[in-house]
């Protein structure tokens, strides 16, 4: 009878696990998204936060990421290619949607109908110039650029005597930039009102923007390529605007926010990435967003205060970044606890005064409560103390390596750079590249690509003096600062470091595989004004050891 019992229980579970497989596997959903623009991208970066926040909300969702990159590839040929491409990844997976972010993308998965097909394509072009006639299974969605609304909020929270636009139109994003935004504005605001800053090379942009006429503004619409024809990611080069001009920098897009701009009537790449989120999995449920949801206005308090530009003028729905409250606000609730205390006490104290003398035992019972406070007080003091110091800590580490961060590696850097100046002692920089990482990633998944970056923190570790100030600055590039010039052993190191983690064997799950990485070295020179300098030759030579064939040690002597 026992052994009955048990084997129906056994049946029970099995069915049970059997039923919830399938119930998993009819509930799932695959979807994928085409973004237009390189990973590397600040607002493509955004866009896909927010498609990934908005996939949270179906845990059982697969999402599947692909990036057309067509800033850097806008041939048809590499298009055909791409599509190969798609066609046989995804030719054994049932996908429920596919998505196409920004024009590029768009135009290429409305060209190529025979992709992806049987299932629903969401289009979200960043532009309302888009006409097609669509199947049942297509969705146009397009939400793109105010500019006139952003240039309009320019205007009203500062109201400039001269405005300056800044631009290139040597890229195609840039091109398609400034031609969407003379479109945009009314002929007299563009013919009487405003100086076109374009094609500039960075040097004399930067030069220029630092002397402008009092009560200017710069609106500025990317730069993807200056004047020289050096490529700029428009996150850095808005950076390097803002660090220079006398004017205050408004845009159009909210991913910039950060790098200097004052902020705006912005667009954020983040909300785009939520509600394209939205729309695929939730067609038919809602309607389809809309242009104007994309949209908020955001701030940053620290480009108000440097141009003087007043708080009270910013609309109640203002996003602000930078904002951090007063001390009394960040403590109002001990603060205001504190003073109750110690005002009921003197109260308390007159009182008894007055009443009777001999009810001393009351102060002392109070004593004894004020004592108790004043040692929570610094109890609490102390563990906020411990909390800073571990937050100190955390803002210059990497979470994933623990290794130094790029902030520490520069603090740490310019110190060391600052005493080799002082003492006239020497030192190098290792910058280090894991070869074909993004094939690791897509091959076995973004867990394996980190369990390899870890590896190679620990190969760092084994490999180098504690004395050495080692980092990881970028997704996966590693830096390390020698010290220890003695007997010409750098590149020694570098090349143990490099053979090293080429014998190392990273196991994950089921799999096996290894990995291996370009080293890049370069040497402090006396010209050299400060660790940009040496870390910029570092990274020359290794863009050199990336281009004659990877897994190398190359220095700049090389």
């Amino acid at each position: 009878m026992a052994i009955l019992l048990k084997l129906r229980l056994v049946l029970g579970l099995l069915l049970a696990l059997g039923y919830s497989t399938i119930v998993m596997a009819e509930t799932s959903k695959s979807i994928l998204i085409i973004n237009s623009w390189s990973e590397q991208l600040p607002w493509q970066q955004s866009i896909e936060r927010g498609f990934l926040q908005a996939m949270d909300a179906e845990p059982n969702t697969i999402v599947y990421t692909e990036h057309l990159d067509a800033e850097r590839f806008p041939t048809e040929d590499y298009q055909d290619v791409f599509a190969a491409y798609l066609t046989q990844k995804y030719k054994s997976i049932e996908l429920e949607s596919v998505v196409a972010e920004s024009l590029p993308a768009v135009e290429f998965l409305m060209k190529n109908q025979s992709l992806f097909t049987n299932i629903h394509r969401f289009y979200f072009p960043d532009s309302d110039k888009v006409t097609a006639t669509l199947s049942s299974d297509e969705s146009l969605i397009p939400i793109f650029e105010d500019y006139l609304g952003s240039f309009n909020e320019m205007l009203r929270i500062y109201n400039p005597d001269n405005i300056y636009v800044v631009a290139d139109s040597l890229s195609y994003s840039g091109r398609n930039q400034l031609q969407r935004f003379k479109e945009a504005l009314p002929t007299s605001l563009l013919n009487d009102s405003i100086t076109f800053l374009v094609d500039k090379p960075m040097t004399e942009l930067v030069d220029e923007v630092s002397r402008l006429p009092e009560n200017s503004a710069i609106f500025y619409l990317l730069i993807f390529r200056d004047g020289a024809g050096k490529d700029f990611i428009p996150y850095k080069a808005a950076q390097r605007i803002s660090e220079a001009a006398n004017a205050p920098v408004f845009s159009v897009w909210e991913s910039l926010m950060g790098s200097g701009v004052v902020g705006g009537y912005l667009l954020s790449g983040e909300r785009v990435g939520n509600l394209a989120g939205n729309a695929a999995l939730y067609f038919g449920q809602q309607p389809l967003p809309t242009t104007k949801d994309a949209f908020e206005y955001y701030y940053d308090v620290n480009q108000l205060e440097r141009f003087g530009i007043n708080k009270k003028d910013l609309l109640d729905t203002t996003i602000l970044i930078n904002d951090f409250p007063s001390f009394y606000e960040s403590y109002k609730l001990q603060i205001n606890l504190t003073l109750l205390a110690l005002t009921l006490f003197i109260v308390l104290s007159i009182i008894l005064s007055v009443v009777n003398r001999k009810r001393r035992y009351l102060v002392n019972a109070l004593q004894t409560e004020q004592d108790l406070l004043e040692k929570r007080v610094f109890e609490r003091t102390q563990e906020l103390n411990q909390l800073r110091i571990k937050a100190e800590k955390d803002a210059r580490t990497d979470v994933l390596t623990q290794l130094n961060n790029r902030r520490a590696f520069f603090e740490l850097g310019s110190l060391i750079h600052s005493q080799s100046v002082r003492y006239k002692r020497s030192y190098a920089i290792l910058v280090m590249d894991v070869d074909l990482f993004k094939q690791v990633n897509d091959t076995y998944g973004h867990d394996a690509g980190d369990v390899a970056l870890k590896r190679l923190a620990h190969v760092m570790h084994a490999s180098l003096r504690s004395s050495d100030i080692m980092a990881r600055i970028g997704g996966e590039e590693f830096a390390a600062i020698i010290t220890d010039l003695s007997n010409n052993n750098v590149l020694h190191k570098a090349e143990h470091l490099r053979a090293s983690l080429e014998k190392e064997e990273i196991t994950w799950k089921a799999h096996s595989f290894s990995i291996t990485m370009s080293i890049g070295v370069a040497y402090y020179s006396p010209n050299d004004k400060g660790i940009s300098d040496v870390l910029k030759r570092a990274d020359q030579a290794l863009y050199n050891a990336k281009g004659h064939g990877r897994n190398q040690v190359i220095d700049t002597s090389n």
